[in-house]
C-alpha cells in the first residue's frame, strides 16, 4: 500500500508530462527557448532535483527517469526531462516505510507555457485524499499549490519551464520545495 501511494505520486509528476493524457494537456505552444527573451532552466531534471546531500540521514530508495528527446519535438507536450527520486531514512530503508519519506519530481519543458499547461493539469490530477493546505513557498498565486495527507505535505510548483513537486514531512516540505527553486532560477538561461 504505502509502496503503490509513492510511485503513484512520482507517476503523478510523470503524467502531468508525459503523452499519457492528451485530452488533459495539450498547451500548443510552440516548442523553443523562452519567448521574448524569458530565461528558461537548461540544466538536466535530474541536477533540478532534490538529491542526497539536501537530506543528510537519508538514502536514495527509488529513482524514475524516463528517456525522452532533448528537442521535446517528440513529446506532445514539449517535455524535453523528468526525473523523479524517493528518499528515505537510512534507519527505515530496509521496511519500505516512507510516512517519513521524502519525493522529488522534476519535469523541464521547452517552454514556459508548456510547464504552466502542465502545472494546471498536474493540480487537477490530484487524488481527492490530499486536502488543499494553505502551504506557501513564496511563488506568485497560480505558480504553487500545497496538499496535505497522512502528516506529509505535497507541494507543486512552476518556476520558468519547470513543473517540480516535493512531498515529504510538513515540517519539512517548504524548505525543501525552496531549495529546488533555488536550484531551477540558478540553471535559468
Amino acid at each position: 500500500m504505502v509502496r503503490t501511494r509513492r510511485r503513484g505520486l512520482a507517476a503523478l509528476a510523470l503524467l502531468a508530462g508525459g503523452g499519457l493524457a492528451p485530452g488533459i494537456l495539450g498547451c500548443g505552444a510552440p516548442i523553443g527557448s523562452g519567448k521574448g527573451g524569458t530565461l528558461v532552466a537548461v540544466a538536466p531534471a535530474r541536477a533540478l532535483a532534490l538529491t542526497a546531500a539536501d537530506l543528510p540521514g537519508f538514502q536514495v530508495a527509488e529513482e524514475l527517469a524516463p528517456a525522452l528527446a532533448a528537442t521535446g519535438a517528440d513529446d506532445p507536450y514539449g517535455r524535453v526531462g523528468s526525473y523523479s527520486v524517493t528518499f528515505l531514512p537510512a534507519a527505515r530503508a530496509a521496511t519500505r516505510d516512507d510516512t517519513t519519506g521524502v519525493t522529488s519530481s522534476v519535469n523541464t519543458y521547452a517552454g514556459a507555457a508548456h510547464a504552466r499547461a502542465a502545472f494546471e493539469a498536474w493540480q487537477a490530477a490530484i487524488p481527492r485524499q490530499y486536502r488543499p493546505d494553505g502551504s506557501t513557498i513564496g511563488l506568485p498565486p497560480g505558480d504553487s499549490a500545497a496538499f496535505v495527507r497522512d502528516g506529509a505535505i505535497l507541494v507543486g510548483f512552476r518556476v520558468r519551464n519547470v513543473l517540480a513537486s516535493v512531498r515529504a514531512p510538513q515540517e519539512r516540505a517548504a524548505q525543501l520545495a525552496r531549495t529546488m527553486i533555488a536550484r531551477i532560477e540558478a540553471a535559468a538561461r
